[in-house]
């Protein structure tokens, strides 16, 4: 089945020339106002989200709760010459699997595509050492990381509330306030294919797309 592609830009020229170039992806249809973007995400779902940071007088951090809503499964990179910090640091923890700069390079969008796993990825845990394995590659958890990824792989494709997080983990003990959010944004640093698939809806939960 083709895949269902969505970019958010004003920017018209910017949005068919995006559609020549990249259609080998899949079906992609464009979205040049927030209303119209908001309608579209809310209709149907999709597999892929290409947002400029800047729609009118919002931000596509508004459109990403309605995302999750509807295609919970769905990536969603970020079109954007001006990230900074604070940007990149609110996009991981909103599951963002990362920045693309305009003009868009094919060569640095086929990377990261394949980074994130658009192109299909095996991830297992190996119990005894306490890594994960991602299409080949491994890499070592912290004790908390290895917790965090059991109890998500174990009900992966599933929201997982950070309540029953925190109490696998910690078993109701006192932790430092937003220590789970620290160690899931450790956890994406180390495991960069984990980007666009650990996914942390707001005031919910958290997710594992695989």
């Amino acid at each position: 089945m083709e895949k269902k592609i969505l970019l958010v830009d004003d920017n018209k020229d910017f949005a068919l020339l995006f559609q020549a170039k990249f259609s080998h992806l899949g079906k992609i249809e464009c979205a040049s106002t927030f209303a119209e973007a908001k309608r579209l995400i809310e209709d149907q779902s999709w597999d892929l989200f290409f947002l400029d940071h800047t729609l009118d007088e919002h931000t596509c951090f508004e459109l990403i709760p309605a995302i999750r809503e509807r295609s919970p499964r769905a990536f969603i990179m970020i079109v954007s010459g001006n990230a900074d910090k604070d940007m990149a640091i609110r996009a991981v923890n909103s599951g963002v699997s990362g920045f693309l700069e305009k003009p868009i390079n094919e060569g640095d969008l086929q990377n990261r595509l394949a980074a994130i796993g658009w192109y299909e990825a095996h991830i297992s845990l190996d119990d005894k050492n306490r890594s994960i394995y991602v299409s080949g590659n491994s890499h070592s958890l912290t004790k908390v990381e290895y917790m965090i990824l059991r109890i998500l792989m174990d009900k992966k494709n599933q929201l997982v509330t950070r309540i029953e997080l925190e109490e696998n983990i910690w078993g109701g003990r006192h932790i430092v306030k937003n220590s789970l959010d620290t160690h899931l944004y450790n956890l994406k640093r180390k495991v960069p294919e984990l980007k666009g698939r650990l996914s942390s809806i707001h005031g919910t939960g958290y997710l594992l797309k695989i």
